[in-house]
């Protein structure tokens, strides 16, 4: 479980910058305040991610990942998320550093209609 408390999802408030990889033509990134050392960690290891939300404790943590960062995860353990956008999609994982939501209250964000 993340410590979000009344946050929504696409909320920014619990956000920290951490400085953007070689790879990224921003200077610095926010990143959710609970998946920073997980996306910063997956930065070192090569990983080019493109987006990450942890949740906020209502939908899964995900991380989506450039197209040649998929085998990468892949090895490195991570579990595809399904997009409900596009179920064809593979370049979305499961964080690891975050409960998931079904871990946090049994499911019932999905019986709610979540993600």
């Amino acid at each position: 479980m993340c410590d979000c408390r009344g946050v929504g999802v696409g909320d920014h408030t619990n956000t920290v910058p951490a400085v953007a990889p070689w790879w990224s033509s921003y200077r610095f990134i926010d990143l959710d305040r609970c998946l920073w050392a997980e996306v910063i960690w997956l930065w070192h290891k090569g990983v080019v991610t493109l987006n990450s939300c942890c949740g906020h404790n209502k939908v899964d943590p995900t991380i989506l990942v450039a197209e040649e960062s998929i085998p990468l995860m892949e090895t490195l353990g991570y579990e595809h998320w399904e997009n409900p956008m596009d179920a064809a999609r593979r370049d979305g994982f499961i964080a690891k550093s975050v409960a998931r939501v079904r871990e946090v209250d049994g499911g019932a964000a999905k019986k709610k209609g979540g993600v």
